[in-house]
C-alpha cells in the first residue's frame, strides 16, 4: 500500500512524509494491548478454578462470603478483559487514520510527481527575448522553480487543512472513545462498526445492542484494514468454498454480509452462496462419520447459521436477499439425500445409556431432533413462506427441496408402464425374484425421512408452498395405490397366500403421507386450501386411509373457527366440506373412517349456527358475513335447505354417538342463544332466537328420520324410523341437560357463532360417558302407529314439549330468572335446576312434567312483565320454525354428486397420472384396478 523507511518517515517520491508512525505499528500495539485480555481472562480462568477447590472445603458461615469474593474477583476480571479489548480496539482504530493519512500523502505526491514530469505545466519564455541561451534557460528554470515552490506551497496547504485536520479530528475520536472508555454502548458500537474490535466483541460486551451494525459497511472496513483479503468478491463459487475450508474465521466475517439490506453486487452474493456451501459442507462431513455425537457436532456447527436466522424472524424481521441465496445454496449443498437421511442418522448417533426406560430415551431422541433438525426445517419453513421475506411457489423453493417433495414412489417398468415397488435393471419387479417376496417400495424411505424433517419443525410455512406438499403427498398416496393395485392383481392370479398380502400392505402403509398432512394442517390456511380445492377435498375425504391422522389433522384445522382470524378461509373450507359430505352422502359414510366422520361432525358443531339460519331450496350455499339472531355479525356458512338436510343426514349416518354429540351441542347452542336474547331485553330479538332454535331441532329431528327411511327405502318400517328419530331426539336433549349440569360452563360463545368444544371428540372423555348412561334406542311401542309418527313431527307428543319446556327454563335460568319458589320439586337445594333425566325418570315425572310447563309460561310471563317488554311466544316462533322443517313428510333423497359414483373419475382420483382414461392402458391395466380401495390386499375381488 505504501513504502515505509527507517521510523516510518520515508517519501513515496515527492515532497510530503508519511506519518511518523507505520499503520502496521500502531495496529501491532493495539493488538498488544487486547492481547492482555487474553491474560486476565486466564488469570480469571486460574482464580475461578482455584476459588472452585476452596468453596469445596467451607462451609457454614464463611460458605457466602467465599461466594462474594469469587463474583467480585469475577467482575474484575470481566471489566479488566473489556477495558483490554476497548483500548486496543482505539489505538486500531487510531491506525485506521493514519492508513486514511498516508494514502492522501501518496495522493500528494503522485500529484507533485506528475507535475514535476510536465514541468509543473509552464509556458517557456519567448527565445527572442533572451540573448543567450544561458539567459534563455535561467529564465525557464526560474519560472518552473516559481510554479514548484507554488504547487508545494498550494499541496502543504491541503495537507494541513485536509489530511492533517483529518487526522487530527480521528486523534480527537479515539481519545474521546477512550475517555468514554467501555461501559459506554455508543463507543462500543462506534469502535465495532469501523471493524476496530474483534468480532467476538459481542460476547465481550453482553449489555450492547449489535443489531443496528451496517454488516456492508463493516464488511468493507474489515477489507480495508487487512483483515479481509481485497478480492473476495471476485473468486468463483467453487475458489470461495474452498478458500472457506481453510478461513473459516474469515468466513464468519463474511457472514456479516447476510443481514444486508437490498440486493448485494454479484461478487458478494456468490460470497454468500459460497458460505452457504460451506456450512452444509459441514453438515455433510457430519454425516459421512459414523453416527457418534461428533457427527452431530459438525452437524450442530453447519446449522448455527440457520439458527440466527430462524431467531432473527422470530423477532419480527424479514429474509434478506442475501439470507434467500445464502439458504438456496445451503438446501442445495447439503441435497435430497442427505436432508432425507438426518432423522435416521439423529436417532442412531443418540446415545443412549443402556436400560434407560423408553420414555427417557424418545426424549433424548426428541431433544436431538430439536437441537440438530429444527433449525433445518425451521429455515426451509420460513423459506417458503413470503411474509417473511421467501418464495411463494414450490418451484422456487431450492432444488433439493422440490426433489424430496417430487420423490418417485416405486418403479415403472418399461413397456407396460405399471408401477411396481422396485424393478430391476431389466424392468421386471424385484419382489418376485426374493423369497419370501420383497415389497421394500422404492423412493419411500426418501419420502419418509423427508417428512420426519418437516416434523421436526416449530413454525408454520407460507400457505401456497405448505398446500402443495400436501398435494405431493396426495400424489404419493396415488402412487401407493397404483402399486398396490397392481402388486395386489399380480399376486392374485400368482396364488399368493395371505402373508405375502400382509406383507405388500405393510410395505405400503400410508403413514408418511398422513404425517406430512398433519405438518400441512398446521398451517391452517394451507389446510383451508386443501378442502376449498375440488380435487384435493375429494382425494383427502374419499381415498381409503388406513392412518386417518392427517386427513382428520387436514378438517380439524382448516375449519378451525377463531373470532380474531379475519380470514374467510375457514368459513370458505366448512362450506365447501359440508357441501362435499352432504353431496355423497352414503359414499362418505362407507369410505371415512370413524375420525374422519368424527372430524365432519365436529366442524358442523363448531359452525352450529349455519343449521339455524332461515333456509329455502333457492338460497344460496354460500360463505360471507350473517348476522345471528341477536343481530352479531360473524363470518359463518349459509346453506340451502337440500344442502343443509344432505349435511344433517350425514351426522345422523355416522352413528348414535356423533348424533347425538351434534344434537346435545345444537340443544346448548339454541339455550345459550336464548338466554342471551332474554337478557337484552328486546322482544323481537327473544322471537328470532326461538325460530332459530325451532328450525335448529327441526332440521336436525327430519335428518335422523329421513336418513333412517332412505337407508332400506320402502322396505324399511317408518314407525322403526320414526321412533329412532324421536329417541335420538330425547336423548340429545338428555345429554345436553347431563353435559350442561355435569360440566357446568360449555364454552359457547353465541356472538362468534356458537363454537364450542365440550362436545366435541376432544372432550370425549367427558361426553362419551353420558352418552352411554343416557342412550337406548330399543325397540318401537308396540302400538307405534303412522299417526303417531304425524304426532312425533306435528310436536304433539309429551316428550317434545317437555324437553322444549326444559330447554327453555335452562335458558330463563341462565338469563338470571329462576322459578325455584313456585316449582321447588323442579330444584336442588342450591338453587340450580335438577338434571332432566332425573325429572321425567322419577316417581313424580307425571308433576314434573305438568311443572315444567307452568314453570316455562310463568317465567315467559314473568319477563314480559318487566317494564318496556313485548310479548313473546315459544309456541309461536320456536314451534312453527320447527313443524315447518320437521313435519312428516319424507321424500327419498340418496345425493351422489360427488364424482366417486363414475369409475373413470374414482380412477383418476385414486391412481392420478396411473389411470389416464379412454382406453389408453399405458399406466395401469384399468380394467382390473379396482375403484375400492376396500378390496386392496385381499385374495378375491368382486
Amino acid at each position: 500500500m505504501y513504502e515505509s523507511g527507517s521510523g516510518g518517515t520515508s517519501r513515496s517520491d515527492g515532497p510530503f512524509d508519511y506519518y511518523q508512525a507505520t499503520p502496521e505499528t500502531v495496529r501491532g500495539a493495539g493488538d498488544q494491548i487486547a492481547g492482555v485480555g487474553g491474560d486476565v481472562e486466564n488469570l480469571g480462568g486460574d482464580v475461578t478454578r482455584t476459588h472452585r477447590v476452596a468453596q469445596h472445603g467451607v462451609a457454614g458461615l464463611l460458605a457466602d462470603p467465599m461466594l462474594a469474593s469469587h463474583d467480585q474477583v469475577r467482575g474484575q476480571v470481566d471489566q479488566w478483559l473489556r477495558g483490554s479489548v476497548f483500548g486496543g480496539g482505539t489505538v486500531r482504530l487510531f491506525a485506521d487514520g493514519i492508513t486514511t493519512y498516508n494514502s492522501g500523502i501518496d495522493n500528494l505526491n503522485t500529484r507533485y510527481r506528475t507535475a514535476k514530469g510536465a514541468r509543473f505545466w509552464v509556458t517557456p519564455p519567448v527565445r527572442a527575448d533572451y540573448d543567450s541561451d544561458t539567459a534563455y534557460d535561467d529564465a525557464y528554470a526560474s519560472l518552473v522553480a516559481d510554479a514548484d515552490r507554488d504547487l508545494v506551497q498550494s499541496l502543504e496547504q491541503e495537507r494541513q487543512t485536509r489530511l492533517e485536520a483529518a487526522l487530527d479530528e480521528h486523534a480527537t475520536l479515539m481519545s474521546g472513545l477512550l475517555d468514554r472508555g467501555p461501559d459506554d454502548a455508543d463507543a462500543v458500537l462506534t469502535l465495532y462498526q469501523a471493524g476496530a474490535l474483534p468480532l467476538s466483541a459481542p460476547t465481550f460486551f453482553r449489555d450492547v445492542d449489535f443489531s443496528n451494525i451496517d454488516p456492508v459497511e463493516l464488511y468493507e472496513n474489515l477489507v480495508a484494514n487487512g483483515q479481509l483479503p481485497p478480492n473476495l468478491d471476485q473468486m468463483s463459487e467453487d475458489d470461495l468454498l474452498e478458500w472457506f475450508t481453510n478461513h473459516p474465521t474469515e468466513a464468519g466475517v463474511v457472514a456479516l454480509l447476510l443481514q444486508a439490506p437490498g440486493t448485494l453486487p454479484s461478487g458478494q452474493t456468490t460470497m454468500v452462496r459460497a458460505l452457504g456451501r460451506y456450512d452444509a459442507w459441514l453438515v455433510n462431513r457430519g454425516l459421512q462419520m459414523d453416527p457418534s455425537t461428533a457427527g452431530l457436532n459438525l452437524i450442530g456447527q453447519g446449522n448455527q447459521r440457520l439458527v440466527e436466522i430462524n431467531q432473527r424472524l422470530a423477532d419480527g424481521e424479514r429474509l434478506t436477499e442475501a439470507e434467500k441465496a445464502y439458504l438456496d445454496a445451503w438446501f442445495d449443498e447439503v441435497g435430497a439425500e442427505n436432508l432425507a437421511a438426518l432423522d435416521a442418522y439423529v436417532v442412531e448417533a443418540t446415545d443412549i445409556p443402556p436400560g434407560m426406560p423408553g420414555s427417557a430415551a424418545q426424549s433424548m431422541i426428541d431433544a436431538n431432533r430439536s437441537e440438530y433438525m429444527s433449525p433445518i426445517a425451521d429455515a426451509l419453513m420460513n423459506l417458503s413462506n413470503p411474509d417473511k421475506g421467501g418464495v411463494t411457489y414450490l418451484e422456487d423453493m431450492p432444488q433439493a427441496i422440490q426433489d424430496l417433495a417430487n420423490t418417485p414412489i416405486g418403479e415403472i417398468a418399461d413397456g407396460s408402464g405399471l408401477r411396481w415397488p422396485a424393478v430391476d435393471e431389466h424392468g421386471n419387479p424385484i419382489y418376485d425374484q426374493t423369497d419370501p417376496p420383497d415389497f421394500t417400495v422404492n423412493g419411500l424411505e426418501r419420502f419418509g425421512g423427508f417428512v420426519d424433517l418437516l416434523e421436526s419443525s416449530t413454525v408454520d410455512g407460507g400457505t401456497i408452498v405448505t398446500r402443495e406438499l400436501g398435494e405431493a403427498a396426495l400424489r404419493v398416496k396415488q402412487d401407493l395405490n397404483a402399486i398396490a393395485a397392481n402388486t395386489t392383481d399380480a399376486l392374485r392370479f400368482g396364488g399368493a397366500g395371505e402373508d405375502e398380502l400382509a406383507a405388500l400392505r405393510t410395505a405400503t402403509f400410508d403413514s408418511d403421507v398422513s404425517d406430512i398432512l398433519s405438518v400441512v394442517a398446521r398451517n391452517e390456511e394451507a389446510a383451508g386450501a386443501m378442502l376449498v380445492n375440488d380435487d384435493d377435498r375429494a382425494m383427502l375425504l374419499g381415498m381409503k386411509w388406513f392412518d386417518d391422522d392427517g386427513p382428520v389433522d387436514i378438517i380439524q384445522s382448516g375449519t378451525t373457527r377463531d373470532p380474531d382470524n379475519e380470514s374467510w378461509m375457514p368459513a370458505a373450507a366448512t362450506m365447501a366440506l359440508m357441501d362435499e359430505v352432504g353431496g355423497d352422502r352414503d359414499f362418505y359414510l362407507d369410505r371415512m373412517t370413524e375420525g374422519m366422520s368424527d372430524a365432519v361432525v365436529d366442524a358442523g358443531i363448531n359452525w352450529m349456527d349455519t343449521f339455524a339460519r332461515p333456509a329455502t331450496s333457492d338460497s344460496p350455499t354460500d360463505y360471507g358475513m350473517y348476522e345471528d339472531a341477536l343481530g352479531n355479525e360473524a363470518l359463518g356458512v349459509q346453506l340451502s335447505a337440500d344442502d343443509r338436510a344432505n349435511f344433517l343426514q350425514f351426522v345422523s349416518g355416522t352413528g348414535d354417538e356423533d348424533a347425538m354429540r351434534f344434537r346435545g351441542a345444537s340443544v346448548v347452542y339454541s339455550q345459550d342463544l336464548v338466554a342471551d336474547a332474554l337478557e337484552t331485553g328486546d322482544s323481537t330479538v327473544v322471537n328470532r332466537a326461538l325460530g332459530a332454535s325451532g328450525r335448529l331441532d327441526g332440521g336436525i329431528t327430519a335428518a335422523d328420520y329421513e336418513y333412517a327411511l332412505d337407508r332400506t327405502g320402502e322396505d324399511y318400517d317408518e314407525a322403526q324410523a320414526a321412533h329412532e328419530a324421536a329417541t335420538r331426539r330425547n336423548a340429545g336433549y338428555a345429554l345436553a341437560a347431563k353435559a350442561v349440569w355435569t360440566v357446568g360452563s360449555t364454552g359457547l360463545n353465541v356472538a362468534t357463532g356458537g363454537s364450542t368444544t365440550i362436545f366435541t371428540t376432544v372432550a370425549g372423555t367427558v361426553i362419551n360417558p353420558l352418552i352411554d348412561e343416557v342412550f337406548d334406542a330399543g325397540d318401537p311401542p308396540t302400538d307405534q302407529t303412522p299417526r303417531t309418527r304425524e304426532d312425533l313431527f306435528n310436536a304433539d307428543r309429551l316428550n317434545q314439549s317437555a324437553e322444549r319446556n326444559y330447554f327453555l327454563l335452562s335458558a330463563y335460568e341462565q338469563a338470571g330468572i329462576n322459578m325455584q319458589d313456585e316449582h321447588p320439586d323442579l330444584y336442588r337445594p342450591d338453587g340450580s335446576l335438577r338434571a332432566y333425566d332425573e325429572l321425567v325418570t322419577s316417581d313424580q315425572s307425571s308433576d314434573n312434567l305438568q311443572n315444567l310447563q307452568q314453570a316455562q309460561n310463568q317465567a315467559e310471563e314473568g319477563w314480559e312483565g318487566r317494564p318496556n317488554r313485548g310479548d313473546i311466544d315459544a309456541g309461536q316462533y320456536y314451534d312453527t320454525e320447527r313443524n315447518s322443517i320437521a313435519n312428516g313428510s319424507y321424500w327419498r333423497d340418496e345425493p351422489s354428486e360427488s364424482g366417486w359414483t363414475d369409475d373413470d373419475t374414482a380412477r383418476q382420483r385414486l391412481y392420478g397420472e396411473h389411470y389416464v382414461g379412454d382406453g389408453d392402458v399405458d399406466s395401469v391395466f384399468e380394467y382390473r384396478v379396482p375403484t375400492d380401495p376396500n378390496t386392496y390386499y385381499q385374495r378375491e375381488r368382486g
